[in-house]
């Protein structure tokens, strides 16, 4: 359990780091690649990160947004977008009944 002091200075780190705009986040890589995750994610609290932001969501970008969110997100010109909200719009939806795990 933690003492008063310690939950005080743990309450202040958290409320500077979110008022810098920051989030905490964990995630699970292969072992070779932990470096190379911790210097993106300093190159993207940087004053380099635009860049590095744009150059991965480039390399990332798989085809047009597939979301009605994405596509109201996205910068595609008015009829580029109005199209591809259509096509997302009449997917058809699942029917399928999941099971619940109680």
């Amino acid at each position: 359990m933690a003492t008063a002091t310690q939950r005080k200075a743990s309450s202040a780190h958290r409320t500077r780091v979110k008022s810098r705009g920051l989030a905490r986040l964990e995630v699970q890589v292969p072992a070779g690649d932990v470096v190379l995750c911790r210097q993106v994610a300093t190159v993207l609290r940087g004053p380099r990160g635009p860049a590095l932001r744009r150059a991965l969501e480039a390399a990332l970008q798989t085809g047009p947004p597939r979301t009605g969110l994405d596509l109201l997100r996205s910068s595609l010109p008015d009829e580029d977008a109005s199209e591809a909200l259509n096509q997302v719009l009449n997917e058809p939806r699942s029917t399928e009944i999941r099971e619940i795990d109680w």
